[in-house]
């Protein structure tokens, strides 16, 4: 089956009371490949010895102990191997490979791509795109079949020339390293993301950063949104202005009322009080005027932007 198996011994087997004995049960010779496997998750700059074990039978092969043997040095490590489905393959990995070296680059980018209006509202296309860079040198005297498993990004298209088989953490890229030599492989990883915000909430310094990838229709909207805003903004600082202005005047006019009150009115000082009195009084009043025909005009300007966000 999928999980487990029966074996049927083809013989009997006679056993004395009391004594063990270990019977081969599987005696096949199944497709095996060495590899060297990196997984960037570790953190290490090495990759591991790693072997590929193919189930070429037609039967599943239950979890164990595998131990490897190289040609040139014998016996190379131990490992346990999962269960293998007919037809599958697993990775089993044994070994740091030190004679193999891979440092890895990363190199994030965002652009904005696109940006429309529609219905009074900027939607905005926004791509990520994330370009990894592993550079590979070998000081093994023999070939060395590399293979990477880079980490797999849900959502994200993935694009890399070596890429050879994905599962679903991972994609898994290959390179035959020779003796002494070295290569550079890349993968690239691209995600598309839209954002919309309304007309009425988009501040002018969003709608500058936007309007270089907006369409015709939106870009002269925008500008023409960016040059109400601007006015709305003018005419708000102007009203901050009138009022620190009408502050200072009215601190003023107190500092000379309580002048009065200490000289009184019949002296020499307390006339030119009287008089600067009266001067601030006047600026007050043109102050107040001022502000009084800038508030009508914010409002008009307000209302004006309005109407033209609801026009959209």
């Amino acid at each position: 089956g999928d999980t487990a198996a029966t074996w049927a011994l083809p013989d009997p087997v006679d056993l004395e009371a009391g004594r063990t004995l270990s019977v081969p049960y599987v005696d096949v010779e199944l497709p095996a490949e060495r590899l060297s496997l990196f997984q960037p998750e570790r953190g290490e700059r090495h990759p591991v010895a790693a072997v590929r074990l193919e189930n070429a039978t037609d039967t599943w092969l239950p979890p164990g102990l595998v131990t490897v043997y190289a040609a040139e040095v014998g016996h190379v490590g131990d490992v346990s191997l999962p269960g293998i489905p007919a037809g599958e393959s697993r990775l089993a990995s044994f070994a740091a490979d030190r004679q193999v070296r891979i440092d890895t680059e990363s190199t994030p980018e965002e652009q904005l791509e696109r940006v429309t209006l529609v219905d009074g509202t900027l939607r905005a296309t926004r791509l990520s795109r994330v370009t990894t860079r592993y550079t590979l040198e070998s000081d093994a005297r023999r070939t060395r079949e590399v293979v990477i498993e880079h980490p797999a990004r849900a959502g994200w298209r993935f694009e890399a020339e070596s890429l050879v088989e994905s599962t679903p953490t991972h994609r898994r890229l290959r390179v035959s390293l020779g003796a002494g030599e070295s290569a550079t492989l890349e993968a690239r990883e691209e995600l598309t993301r839209s954002q919309t915000v309304a007309l009425a909430q988009a501040d002018t310094e969003l709608l500058l950063q936007w309007s270089d990838a907006a369409d015709p229709q939106a870009a002269e909207a925008m500008a023409t949104l960016i040059e109400r805003r601007r006015g709305v903004a003018e005419v708000e600082a102007e009203l901050d202005a009138l009022a620190r202005g009408l502050e200072r005047a009215a601190d003023h006019q107190a500092r000379i009322r309580d002048n009065l009150a200490a000289v009184g009115l019949d002296s020499e000082p307390g006339q030119r009080y009287l008089a600067d009195l009266e001067e601030q009084e006047a600026r007050i009043a043109r102050l107040e005027a001022q502000r009084d025909e800038a508030e009508a005009r914010l409002a008009d300007r307000r209302e004006a932007l309005a109407a033209f966000i609801r026009g959209l």
